[in-house]
């Protein structure tokens, strides 16, 4: 776990910094999303624009990326689960309109406001949970199914805008029961 507001500033906890245009990706040494993982995070975004993490990032032209639209405008705010397979991009989910998600109590999201998300990567499936910090509960908002990249490394993104990522915590897969008592039953033997 890292401290708000200090992780992207490290250049240590760096293993790529990219920038293309109004766009730039950090991605974190030493965290890697793979089947049962959990990824919980805060952001902070202080302009409109876009803000993303990026998921089993292997390289460049491989990886997932969830994005967070926030804009004054409600038409230009969204949520977005997006791969990059072989370089070439496919939306996975978009949810581009509160109606989608009534029960969310705000939409996309808004400066200077702090938000709370979690991932959790199941097998195939993405689930993607969100909350005002300190406010609301983490509500699901997101689920979407694809297999074509198992597991890679973690990190974030920003495109017109500049962001804030804080309490930043990967937990790793569980171990099944099933694994945890044929241990004990062995060194009960033993």
């Amino acid at each position: 776990m890292f401290g708000r507001e200090v992780l992207l500033r490290q250049k240590s906890n760096m293993l790529d910094k990219s920038e293309f245009g109004d766009t730039t990706k950090t991605i974190i040494k030493g965290l890697t999303v793979k089947k049962g993982s959990v990824l919980l995070y805060e952001f902070r975004a202080m302009h409109a624009g876009v803000v993303g993490c990026i998921l089993k990032f292997v390289d460049n032209n491989n990886f997932y990326t969830f994005e967070v639209g926030g804009s004054s405008a409600i038409s230009s705010r969204f949520f977005q689960i997006r791969r990059n397979f072989k370089g070439t991009w496919t939306t996975l989910k978009r949810i581009s309109t509160n109606e989608e998600v009534p029960f969310l109590p705000f939409f996309g999201y808004d400066i200077d406001t702090w938000y709370s998300v979690e991932v959790v990567t199941q097998e195939s499936e993405f689930t993607i949970s969100i909350a005002l910090l300190g406010i609301t509960e983490r509500m699901k908002i997101i689920t979407v199914s694809d297999d074509k990249i198992p597991r890679g490394r973690v990190g974030f993104s920003t495109s017109g805008t500049a962001a804030v990522f804080g309490e930043i915590v990967l937990r790793p897969p569980p171990i099944p029961y099933s694994n945890i008592i044929v241990y004990v039953i062995m060194l009960y033997c033993l």
